[in-house]
C-alpha cells in the first residue's frame, strides 16, 4: 500500500441497546416527541393508546372483532354471474371451458328471467341436446345449494334413477369445476363409497333430498325446503291409480308450505310429450311466453315454427335435402341464412302474452298478471343443429309410409325432440272434434236450477269418489213435432267428509245432501211449479255396498209394491264399457228372470236384483252412452231460423246462464275422456277409450242421459197418469203408502207422470 494512502475505516454496526424491564419513560418521551411533531406540522396531539390484555372487556372486544373479520362473507352473485365464473362444461363439445351465453344465446332471457325476481316459478322446455338439462336443472340445484346454500327438494321420475341422475347429470359438473369440488360429499350418500338413496348432504352442510314421482303418497313427506326442482317433468303429470293424493307435483309443492308464495321458488324442466302432460299443461296458466328474433329482411320480428323450415320436401335424396334445407320468415318468405339465423337469435327478446313488438323492438302491451315464466326454445332457436341436419331428419321420416307405426313414431320424435311441439296423433274421420270453448259457450238464458218450461224429463246422475261425490241434472225436452232438446240446469261437487268420520258415513251424509237437493225439486221457468227427477242414479263402482244400502233405504219412502219394484226411480248404477280402468264390458241379456227383472227394448241398459242388498241397480253401457253424449256437444246450440230468429239445434245441449268462463270445467271433464282410433300395424286400427284427467262430470252426464231412457221407458208401459195430470209429489200423497189393488181412485205413485 503506498503511504500517502489512507487506511479506509472500518464501518461500524449500530449498537442494539436492549430494552429495559421498565421503559415506560421512554415510551412516554417517544410519545410526547411524536406529539411535538405532530403538532409542528399542525394535527392535533394523539393521546396514547394503552392496551391492557389482562382486562377481559379489552379481550373480548379484540375476539369479537377478530371473529367478525373472519365471519365476512360477500353477498350471493347473481345466477349469470356466478353460471359464467364457476361453472365448466363436464363434456361434449365444449368440454373443459366455461360457460358461455352465447354459444346458446336464447339461455340468456331465461338467466335474467331468473335473475328478474318477478317469478317464483319456471317452466323451461327445449329441443333435445340443447342445454336445458345444464341450464334448468343442474344449473339451479347447485347455485341455490352452493352458492346461496339452502336445501333442496329434486323431483326424480323413478327412485332408481336418483342414483343416475346424481352420477351422470349432476357429479360431473362438480367435479369439473374447482369451485365446486371442495363441496362434494367426502362420506354416505353421494359420496366416492356411498350409494345414492334419497338424501345427500354437501360439505356445507346442505341437504339435497330426492323424491320420486312413482313413489307412496308418505315418501314425499317430512321435509321442507323453499326451492324444488323437477326434471323429466311429464312423469309428474298425474298420480298413479294406487294414490288417492294429488298429482305428484302437487305433492312435492307441500313441501315448500312453511314458506309464504313469493318466497317459494320452483324449477320444472322436461321435454314436450302431449298437451295434458307437463310442462306443456302449464302453458295456459304462466306467461306463455315466446321467443322473437328480427328477421334480417322485413325486419318483424317473428317466431318460426317447423312449417318454415322448407327446401328439403322436394329433395330426391338424403344429402340434397340437407343442401336444400333453409328456415325462412313466416311473415315475408325470404330465407334466412345460417349466419343470418346466428345474427338474428343474438338479438332475441322474450314477450309474453299478451304483448306485441313492433320493428324497432320496442314491447308493448301488459303481460299476464302471474308469477310462472313458460319458456320454450324451437329448433330455430338451436344454434347447435343447422338447418341441414333438422332437414335431412324430415326427409328420412317423409320416406316411411303414412299411417304406419314407424311413421307415427317418427313424427312423435320430430315433434318432441327437435321442434319442442305436443305430438298430436292424426285424425279419423270416426274420431270427434270437441271443442271446449264451444262447449262452455252453449249457454241460454235461464238461470242456475231453473228448469225449462217444456221439460219432460228430469234425470240426475251422481259420481262418487272418496274425497268428493260429482252430480249433474238434465232436463230433456220435447216439442210439438216429437224433436227432443237437453239443456243441463245443474252440476258441480259436494265435499265428502271423510276426514271427520268413517267413509261409509261420509258418503251417506253427502248422498243425503244431494237427494235432498233433488227432492225439494226445482223450479219450471214461468211458473211456482217445482219439479223432482224421474230418476236418480248413484254410481256402486265404488264402495258398492255402501251405495246400495243407501238406495234401499231412501226407497223405502216409496212403499212400492213387490210387482213394481222394478220401476223404483232411486237405482245405484254399475257402468259398463271397454276402458282401461274397469276392463269389464258391457253385454245385454237376452231375457228376464231371477236376477234381471226389466231389459231395455235398444239394449243400453238392464235393471238387476241385489239380493245382498235387497233393492235394484241398473247395468248400463257406459261406452255407448258416452259417445252419444260427446256427439250431441259437437252439434251447435243454436240455428237460425229464416226470419233471423236463433233456435236451438234439435238433439243439442245448453247449460244455464252464466259468464264465459263459469263452464270451463264442465268443459274440462266432458274432453278429458275420449273414443280413439289408433293405427296397431298388422292388426289395423283399434278404437279405445282414452282417459287423460278428470272426467266425473263426462260420468254423471252420461249417466243422467241414459237414465233418461229408462224413464220413458217406465212411461211406456202405461201404468201410470198422462204426463203433468197430477204434479202430487211423494211426499203429499195419501195414497202412496197404500199397496194394494187399485181402488175407483186411481193410486198415486212416484211415476204419476208419463
Amino acid at each position: 500500500m503506498p503511504p500517502t494512502a489512507k487506511r479506509p475505516r472500518k464501518q461500524s454496526r449500530p449498537k442494539v441497546i436492549p430494552k429495559a424491564p421498565n421503559s415506560g419513560a421512554k415510551q412516554a418521551k417517544s410519545g410526547s416527541q411524536k406529539a411535538g411533531l405532530a403538532k409542528r406540522q399542525g394535527g392535533d396531539t394523539p393521546r396514547p393508546h394503552i392496551h391492557r390484555l389482562d382486562d377481559p372487556i379489552v379481550s373480548l372486544r379484540m375476539e369479537l372483532s377478530r371473529a367478525l373479520r373472519a365471519g365476512q362473507a360477500r353477498p350471493p352473485r347473481s345466477y349469470r354471474e356466478w353460471l359464467e365464473r364457476c361453472l365448466i362444461i363436464p363434456d361434449g363439445k365444449y368440454r373443459g371451458l366455461r360457460f358461455r351465453v352465447d354459444r346458446q344465446p336464447v339461455v340468456g332471457l331465461w338467466i335474467d328471467a331468473i335473475d328478474s325476481g318477478q317469478y317464483t316459478e319456471f317452466d323451461f322446455t327445449a329441443p333435445s341436446q340443447f342445454g336445458k338439462t345444464l341450464i334448468a336443472f343442474v344449473g339451479p340445484l347447485l347455485y341455490h345449494t352452493c352458492e346461496i346454500a339452502e336445501n333442496y327438494v329434486l323431483g326424480v321420475p323413478f327412485a332408481d334413477m336418483a342414483a343416475d341422475k346424481w352420477d351422470v347429470d349432476v357429479k360431473p359438473v362438480m367435479q369439473a369445476s374447482p369451485e365446486l369440488r371442495r363441496l362434494l360429499p367426502s362420506s354416505g350418500s353421494g359420496s366416492a363409497g356411498g350409494k345414492v338413496r334419497d338424501r345427500i348432504t354437501l360439505r356445507n352442510g346442505v341437504e339435497i333430498k330426492l323424491m320420486a314421482a312413482g313413489a307412496d303418497d308418505a315418501g314425499k313427506a317430512g321435509f321442507t325446503a323453499r326451492v324444488l326442482g323437477v326434471t323429466e317433468a311429464a312423469r309428474f303429470s298425474s298420480s298413479g291409480t294406487s294414490s288417492e293424493e294429488a298429482d305428484p307435483l302437487r305433492q312435492l309443492r307441500a313441501r315448500q308450505r312453511s314458506y309464504e308464495d313469493s318466497e317459494r321458488r320452483t324449477y320444472v324442466e322436461g321435454t314436450v310429450s302431449v298437451e295434458e302432460e307437463l310442462p306443456w299443461a302449464l302453458k295456459r296458466i304462466s306467461t306463455d311466453s315466446r321467443i322473437c328474433t328480427p328477421c334480417p329482411h322485413c325486419e318483424y320480428w317473428i317466431t318460426p315454427e317447423r312449417d318454415d323450415l322448407l327446401g328439403w320436401d322436394g329433395a330426391q335424396s338424403e344429402n340434397e335435402a340437407g343442401d336444400q334445407a333453409y328456415w325462412c320468415c313466416p311473415v315475408c318468405g325470404e330465407k334466412i341464412e345460417e349466419e343470418q339465423r346466428k345474427s338474428s337469435v343474438l338479438e332475441a327478446q322474450l314477450v309474453h302474452r299478451g304483448q306485441e313488438i313492433d320493428t324497432q323492438g320496442r314491447i308493448t302491451g301488459e303481460p299476464p298478471d302471474t308469477s310462472r315464466l313458460f319458456f320454450r326454445a324451437s329448433a330455430f332457436h338451436n344454434l347447435f343443429l343447422s338447418a341441414e341436419s333438422i332437414g335431412k331428419d324430415e326427409w328420412r321420416a317423409s320416406q316411411i309410409p303414412e299411417d304406419s307405426p314407424e311413421r307415427f313414431s317418427a313424427d312423435r320424435e320430430l315433434c318432441q325432440f327437435v321442434h319442442c311441439v305436443p305430438y298430436v296423433a292424426p285424425m279419423y274421420a270416426e274420431d270427434l272434434v270437441l271443442d271446449k270453448k264451444a262447449i262452455g259457450s252453449r249457454r241460454v238464458e235461464l238461470p242456475h236450477l231453473i228448469l225449462p218450461a217444456d221439460t219432460r224429463w228430469l234425470t240426475l246422475g251422481c259420481d262418487i269418489g272418496e274425497r268428493k261425490l260429482w252430480y249433474l241434472l238434465l232436463a230433456t225436452r220435447v216439442d210439438a213435432d216429437g224433436k227432443i232438446y237437453r239443456h243441463i240446469p245443474a252440476y258441480g261437487d259436494i265435499d265428502v267428509p271423510s276426514e271427520r268420520m268413517k267413509l261409509d258415513r261420509a258418503l251417506i251424509e253427502a248422498l243425503s245432501e244431494v237427494h235432498g237437493l233433488c227432492q225439494a225439486g226445482f223450479v219450471v221457468d214461468g211458473t211456482s211449479d217445482r219439479r223432482q227427477p224421474d230418476q236418480e242414479w248413484f254410481d256402486c263402482n265404488f264402495e258398492t255396498d255402501t251405495v246400495l244400502g243407501f238406495v234401499r233405504a231412501i226407497s223405502t219412502e216409496l212403499a212400492l209394491p213387490s210387482a213394481k219394484k222394478k220401476y223404483q226411480p232411486w237405482v245405484g248404477a254399475y257402468g259398463r264399457g271397454a276402458d282401461k280402468l274397469t276392463n269389464a264390458r258391457y253385454t245385454v241379456p237376452r231375457k228376464t228372470g231371477n236376477e234381471v227383472c226389466d231389459i231395455d227394448p235398444a239394449g243400453l241398459w238392464y235393471a238387476n236384483r241385489i239380493r245382498r242388498a235387497k233393492t235394484i241397480a241398473t247395468i248400463w253401457d257406459s261406452s255407448t252412452t258416452k259417445w252419444q253424449v260427446q256427439q250431441a256437444l259437437t252439434l251447435r246450440a243454436f240455428g237460425v231460423e229464416p226470419g233471423g230468429a236463433d233456435v236451438q239445434t234439435p238433439g243439442s245441449v245448453t247449460l244455464y246462464s252464466g259468464t264465459s268462463k263459469i263452464h270451463e270445467r264442465f268443459a274440462q271433464h266432458v274432453t278429458n275422456e275420449r273414443l280413439e282410433t289408433k293405427d296397431t300395424g298388422f292388426r289395423g286400427k283399434k278404437r279405445a277409450w282414452v282417459r287423460h284427467g278428470a272426467n266425473h262430470l263426462l260420468d254423471c252426464f252420461a249417466m243422467a242421459w241414459r237414465a233418461t231412457e229408462r224413464a220413458k221407458h217406465i212411461a211406456s208401459k202405461q201404468l201410470y197418469l198422462p204426463p203433468f195430470a197430477d204434479q202430487t209429489t211423494p211426499a203429499e200423497s195419501n195414497d202412496l203408502e197404500k199397496p194394494g189393488p187399485s181402488s175407483a181412485k186411481t193410486q198415486k205413485s212416484w211415476y204419476d207422470r208419463e
